[in-house]
């Protein structure tokens, strides 16, 4: 703040220093660190931001070369049943995000009412992606039917990842 309050009212005039100039060279940016720091590195990420563990070095160096781990673990973002409280037979839509999804892994949508009531959609993952959005739509019901949706996410490695929500017409 002292460094901003000492450069108001100082008018770049042709040749004079800029406010970025003032503030870059002033005494609080350069100085020397004569006790041990901690530093750590960081990447802004989609999903989460990722960070390499942190390290206490000598003020005055060297500094250790950090390390940050960018892993592409497929991950389910969200479950969305929309509407989530529908009326005596209306329609509503189960929309999943997925993060990370990996080429040839399959993305199964299903739903199972209390009426008997079961459909599904599978999408097989053609390339490498940052995000998908997928959809199922499922027809309305009788008042007091139960749905309970499920999304299964099947990894190359066998794996799989799943979430379920459910909703009741009313």
């Amino acid at each position: 703040m002292e460094i901003y309050c000492n450069t108001l009212n100082a008018s770049p005039a042709p040749g004079a220093p800029s406010l970025a100039d003032k503030i870059c060279k002033s005494d609080f940016l350069d100085r020397e660190f004569t006790e041990d720091v901690v530093i750590q590195a960081y990447v802004v990420g989609l999903v989460n931001n990722r960070y390499s563990e942190k390290k206490t070095v000598p003020g005055n160096g060297p500094f250790e070369d950090l390390y940050i781990t960018m892993d592409a673990e497929t991950k389910i973002q969200s479950l969305t049943l929309d509407p989530a409280s529908p009326a005596y037979e209306e329609s509503y839509s189960a929309i999943c995000k997925i993060s990370c999804l990996q080429a040839g892994s399959q993305v199964t949508l299903s739903v199972s009412g209390s009426d008997g009531y079961t459909d599904s959609a599978s999408y097989t993952i053609a390339s490498g992606q940052q995000e998908g959005e997928f959809t199922l739509q499922v027809p309305g019901a009788e008042t007091g039917v139960r749905d309970v949706v499920t999304v299964t996410v099947t990894l190359l490695s066998g794996e799989t990842l799943s979430r379920s929500a459910s909703l009741v017409f009313n």
